[in-house]
């Protein structure tokens, strides 16, 4: 059930209005994800309290700031725990277990301090579709979570905020076609630790982020808000 989701940093989609681009783009100048030598085995059972090392571990993703790994030694990369740090030396932060028939989890987004994950269940029970969005501090270790329905968000639909905070967008069920809408929907904020909030809603598009504030267009109109 797994399905891969393009890892991207906090900063990686530019709005495609030029005017809008012009306002942010030395805000959203990304820094690009990078391979960082994979191929190195880590012990499952130290990685939990195992410094920012290679050692023993396989590299996902990297930034110059994070490292994205998972134990070697077990099958597909989909299938392994996969962990972060702040690099050079932070603590191993224990971000999720592998794939299995009934869940799926994804990290979608790196910051400099925080990683935002997507984890999508089945209930085997009634077959119901759940989704859990969680960002990670990887300083500190702590978690913050919320619950939606059905599927995960898609990638343009969410990101992430410099102080932890998820925005993500809940896209309206278009009864004539049978899918979720492409355009039409609900923008959330979660702060850190905190509760979801209606930002916005209707013809929602474009969404990007830099540093605590975060850019999106209605109705083809730009509009941003800063946290």
């Amino acid at each position: 059930m797994h399905t891969s989701t393009p890892l991207r940093s906090s900063h990686s989609r530019r709005p495609r209005r030029a005017l809008w681009a012009a306002a942010v783009a030395a805000a959203l100048a990304a820094t690009a994800l990078i391979a960082d030598g994979g191929g190195v085995t880590a012990d499952a059972g130290a990685a939990h309290t195992a410094t920012c090392a290679t050692k023993g571990t396989t590299t996902i993703y990297a930034t110059p700031k994070v490292r994205i790994y998972s134990d070697s030694a077990k099958g597909p990369v989909e299938q392994r725990d996969l962990f972060g740090c702040l690099r050079p030396a932070g603590r191993a932060r224990f971000l999720f277990e592998g794939a299995t028939n009934e869940t799926s989890s994804d990290v979608r987004i790196v910051g400099e301090r925080y990683v935002a994950l997507a984890d999508f269940r089945v209930v085997p029970s009634d077959g119901a579709r759940e989704t859990s969005l969680l960002a990670v501090d990887l300083k500190s270790g702590r978690k913050s979570s919320v619950e939606i329905k059905d599927y995960p968000p898609r990638e343009a639909d969410l990101t992430l905020l410099a102080d932890g905070s998820m925005v993500y967008v809940t896209r309206d069920f278009d009864d004539t076609t049978g899918e979720l809408s492409r355009t039409l929907g609900t923008l959330m904020r979660v702060p850190f630790g905190g509760t979801a909030q209606e930002l916005d809603k209707g013809r929602i598009e474009d969404l990007a982020a830099s540093g605590r504030a975060v850019y999106w267009t209605k109705d083809g109109v730009p509009v941003s808000r800063r946290f």
